[in-house]
């Protein structure tokens, strides 16, 4: 009886604890904050050099958790044009096709499931069929 009254009190005490945090974390960047980097990650996955292609789609991905309802419309377009570039190193292909994944958009999912019917490479393929499938059945528990 005491361990359950004890666990209470800590449930108690957490909640709110972990409420205020993710108030706090989404406080900390404001529209104008979100607006400039997402047209400085724009200007980075449209570059052509691949190193900071591949800084701009791992910064998207760190500051997308910091606003996470902002929609970054923006970069989706940037983002298909890596997935869908032959030339592009396969990682970076990788990269690009999880951000979009997350990104949860129409277009997005368009071009992953485009990109593992029609790539050419093998590995890319299989991830973005794998990205496909995933969201199917996402999209079929709803």
């Amino acid at each position: 009886m005491k361990r359950l009254i004890i666990l209470l009190a800590a449930g108690t005490l957490a909640c709110p604890s972990l409420f205020a945090l993710q108030l706090i974390q989404e406080s900390l960047l404001s529209a104008s904050q979100v607006d400039q980097a997402e047209r400085s990650i724009v200007k980075g996955l449209e570059s052509s050099e691949p190193a900071r292609q591949v800084e701009a789609v791992m910064t998207l991905h760190r500051v997308r958790g910091l606003a996470p309802t902002h929609g970054w419309d923006r970069c989706i377009i940037p983002l298909m044009h890596i997935l869908n570039g032959e030339t592009n190193e396969p990682a970076t292909r990788l990269l690009a096709a999880l951000v979009l994944h997350e990104l949860r958009t129409e277009r997005g999912d368009f071009a992953i499931a485009r990109s593992a019917q029609f790539t050419d490479n093998v590995r890319v393929r299989r991830y973005c069929a794998i990205l496909t499938r995933t969201r199917l059945i996402e999209r079929s528990k709803l």
